[in-house]
């Protein structure tokens, strides 16, 4: 017999005909009918059944093996202690309770620690990422020559990007930087060309004038020449800075993410912390409230035994000396 059929040979039923109309009028409609409804099993039905199901059980293992089925017996004698409403629980009743409550501690306690070394081993797992990743980052910076960043690294990333795009999306910039000089050199010689003509007083102050603006341009013509090998060595070097550029902006992206995770497993921890100190006074509570049974218990069977006493006495003063 399965579960759900031992409890509908318990359960009960409740007809009600407040509105059923059993005439032979053929309006009647099926909604005028009786109405059956299954009354919920109480504690004492519940009760009545786990004992009959233990004795089912009961005698099945004395035909299986032909041994007396001791565990049976316990929890036979379990449910007859807790269908007996008068008569209070005894010492053993008293100790299983007790056991019982160890052993929901004991699980209890297993449940938490396994919690625990789960959570344990998340977050050194999360600290050795967290651990590489500022290694990663460290040697990154030593790299590119920046091991003393006041920025923050994601809008550095960003300029930097954007100047190297705009270095690498323009080769015709380039063409134009030597165009220029091309023409910067045109004028120079020009200039000199001037210079060796005779002219007047004021054709040798403008002379002057246009010497220092020559050697002002040269200098900047000599400073641009000078930068030109910088250009092309940037040039093959804006790919490979490009692709760390962006390997670092994954590992930012993954540190955000980890971070993100170690919130959750904080606020994780601090929920079964609450759990746990919850669970803890719980138990605390029931505790206090089997111990006052107890001792109420103890004490209603110290005044019962001392009444039968009593009532003894008076019995025996009452029936005539033999």
């Amino acid at each position: 017999m399965t579960k759900e059929q031992a409890a509908q040979v318990f359960e009960t039923k409740d007809v009600d005909v407040s509105k059923a109309d059993f005439s032979d009028n053929i309006t009647n409609s099926p909604a005028n009918s009786y109405r059956v409804k299954t009354i919920p099993e109480t504690l004492d039905a519940r009760i009545a059944r786990l004992q009959r199901e233990v004795e089912e059980v009961k005698i099945l293992k004395k035909k299986e093996t032909g041994e007396d089925a001791s565990r049976m017996d316990e929890l036979k004698s379990i449910l007859d202690s807790l269908s007996s409403k008068g008569r209070g629980y005894d010492d053993e009743n008293a100790d299983q309770l007790h056991l019982y409550e160890g052993m929901g501690e004991r699980r209890l306690a297993d449940k938490t620690k396994m919690q625990l070394e789960l959570t344990n081993r998340l977050l050194e797992r999360y600290l050795n990422r967290f651990t590489d990743l500022e290694t990663r980052l460290t040697k990154v910076e030593e790299k590119i020559g920046a091991t003393n960043i006041k920025r923050p690294i994601l809008p550095s990333i960003d300029e930097l990007r954007n100047r190297i795009n705009l270095v690498s999306n323009t080769p015709s910039g380039l063409e134009k930087a030597v165009a220029n000089l091309k023409d910067l050199a045109i004028a120079v010689e020009k200039l000199k060309t001037a210079k060796q003509r005779p002219t007047s007083a004021s054709a040798q102050q403008q002379q002057e004038v246009a010497v220092r603006d020559e050697e002002i341009d040269m200098k900047k013509v000599n400073e641009i020449y000078q930068r030109l090998p910088l250009v092309d060595n940037l040039s093959a070097l804006v790919p490979v800075l490009i692709a760390r550029l962006k390997s670092l902006q994954g590992i930012h992206a993954d540190a955000e993410v980890s971070t993100e995770a170690m919130r959750d497993i904080d606020h994780t921890i601090q929920t079964i912390a609450s759990e746990f100190k919850q669970w803890t006074e719980t138990l605390h509570t029931v505790e206090t409230k089997l111990r006052e049974m107890d001792n109420k218990m103890k004490q209603n069977r110290q005044e019962i035994s001392e009444w039968v006493q009593n009532m003894e006495t008076r019995i025996s003063k009452l029936t005539p000396d033999e």
